[in-house]
């Protein structure tokens, strides 16, 4: 017979599924991070008129990358979060 998974919380997505946290602010505080990096990323995109597959052409990853990250269905590594910044804004100076 095989396992049943335990009852992922709805409210987690994939974002958050294999982290552990000391308390509901870190998760919290974790949380509101990770979807304001996804908000910018897709606010930027548009507002430099950039589809998802130029992105993720200059930024040297996946469109399904791109699209789940703004999604928020995944969570950017270190490497891919400062790639996709760069392809965005070169000067840095769109992420405070």
């Amino acid at each position: 017979m095989a396992k049943k998974r335990p009852k992922k919380n709805e409210d987690d997505g994939l974002w958050l599924t294999n982290v552990e946290f000391y308390g509901r602010s870190e998760k919290s505080f974790v949380k509101d991070q990770l979807n304001s990096i996804a908000r910018k990323i897709a606010r930027y995109r548009r507002s430099k008129k950039i589809s998802q597959e130029t992105l993720a052409e200059l930024a040297c990853v996946s469109v399904s990358t791109i699209k789940f990250i703004e999604q928020r269905q995944r969570v950017p590594s270190l490497v891919v979060l400062l790639k996709i910044v760069y392809a965005i804004d070169k000067d840095g100076k769109l992420w405070p």
